[in-house]
Parts: C-alpha cells; sequence; structure tokens
C-alpha cells in the first residue's frame, strides 16, 4: 500500500536530474518530511482505538528519499487486514502531499533556469 504521485513536469526534471542532484535530493527530502508528519496525524485519526496502544503506536521515519508511516504495535498489521484504517487516512492527505511535491518540483525547474 502506498501513496502515488503524478507530477506535472517530472519528465523535465528526470531529464535535468544530472545538472544538479543535490538540489533535485534536497527537495524532494523536504516534501517528504514535510508530508511525513501530516499522513502520520492522518492515519492516528483513522486507527480504531480499543486501548490506544495502537493509536499512539503510529510513527513515521524519514529515509534518503523515502518516508514509511508505520505501526510499531506488534499488531498493527493484523488491525488493518481487517480494517484498512491506513489506506483511508492516505486518500485525505493526497492533496497536500502532491502539493508539497509539486512546489518541489517548480523549485527545481527554477534552480535550473
Amino acid at each position: 500500500m502506498g501513496l502515488e504521485v503524478q507530477i506535472k513536469n517530472w519528465d523535465e526534471v528526470q531529464r535535468r536530474w544530472g545538472e544538479a542532484p543535490d538540489v533535485v535530493r534536497d527537495q524532494f527530502q523536504k516534501a517528504i518530511d514535510a508530508s511525513l508528519p501530516e499522513m502520520r496525524s492522518a492515519a492516528r485519526r483513522e486507527t480504531p482505538v480499543l486501548t490506544g496502544r495502537l493509536k499512539a503506536g503510529i510513527e513515521y521515519e524519514s529515509q534518503p528519499l523515502k518516508g514509511v508511516v508505520m505501526s510499531t504495535v506488534y499488531y498493527g498489521v493484523y488491525v488493518h487486514k481487517r480494517n484498512p484504517f491506513m489506506e483511508r487516512a492516505i486518500r485525505p492527505s493526497q492533496d497536500i502531499v502532491i502539493q508539497r511535491f509539486q512546489q518541489a518540483i517548480d523549485n527545481i525547474l527554477n534552480h535550473l533556469k
């Protein structure tokens, strides 16, 4: 399960990536890092609550050019199989994530002008 983002001007960024790889990497990492807290909050809002441990165990991890929102509670995957709360959480966050990545693309292309 994941969030697929389609961005305008992506082909141009791919073509010109080698001209400023540090700028491209930094802009994308900023978009990822800015999106993760919002996605974690959305996941927590959708998490079913019995004791509160599952909700409290929703965390995120930022890695180079990758971000992950996950349950740190071992039974989170089993709850998700019966109640796909993480999938429901992604939908409301999608627009803001797309906006952040679109801004990153615009910043990259402005830098390459």
